[in-house]
């Protein structure tokens, strides 16, 4: 399938926060008067339809299909944190896409030396992030090692003009769950910070690996 124009987020990737919304919908929680205001008729088609989980959406839709989620249940960063960490819980037990299983293999490092076990994650987290590229068909998540922690990773978003705060906050919840999930047998893990917006931003590591 080819890939739009527009920029667009997977099917994958918007086809829970559709069926949410329906939801709150079809349950008198989410008034017809507010879809009316807060969506576009292409947005509102979306939650009549099945979402093709292959396919591509704008992601001006995820925009304010999330932040309309968001309205109505509140805890706005809370909730976004939330649903990315499920995404990316959902994405591994359905095993649609390689990079996944990749995760598991960062618990491998553990018993390494600190140079062998710093090296060895950064190989495993430039593969992982590659599955930026299968999710929106915009920007390029590029792993560095931090300039000013050297013992720990960034991870920078280049092109990430479109990208919108719901999804960004989003991406940090699937970015933390998936280190959650290759964390060691003691149950630590490398967690992440959301920096910047628009043109600069990163996701730092908040500790060494």
């Amino acid at each position: 399938m080819a890939r739009p124009i527009v920029p667009s987020i997977k099917g994958a990737s918007i086809s829970s926060l559709v069926e949410d919304l329906a939801k709150l919908r079809d349950s008198g929680r989410l008034p017809a008067a507010l879809l009316e205001e807060r969506l576009q008729p292409k947005d509102r088609a979306m939650l009549d339809e099945p979402v093709q989980l292959a396919g591509w959406y704008d992601i001006h839709s995820y925009r304010r299909l999330a932040e309309l989620l968001c309205e109505v249940e509140g805890r706005r960063e809370d909730l976004l944190l939330e649903r990315g960490a499920a995404a990316a819980r959902r994405l591994a037990a359905a095993g649609l896409y390689q990079q996944m299983e990749s995760v598991g293999r960062l618990k491998e490092f553990r018993d390494l030396d600190d140079d062998a076990r710093f090296k060895a994650y950064g190989r495993q987290l430039r593969l992982i992030t590659t599955l930026s590229s299968s999710l929106i068909n915009f920007s390029t998540f590029e792993v560095t090692v931090d300039p000013e922690r050297p013992d720990r990773y960034c991870i920078d978003v280049r092109g990430s003009e479109e990208i919108p705060d719901v999804l960004a906050h989003t991406t940090l919840g699937f970015i933390n769950a998936m280190a959650e999930m290759g964390s060691g047998a003691d149950g630590s893990a490398a967690s992440w910070t959301l920096e910047g917006r628009g043109r600069q931003l990163r996701y730092r590591m908040t500790r060494a690996v």
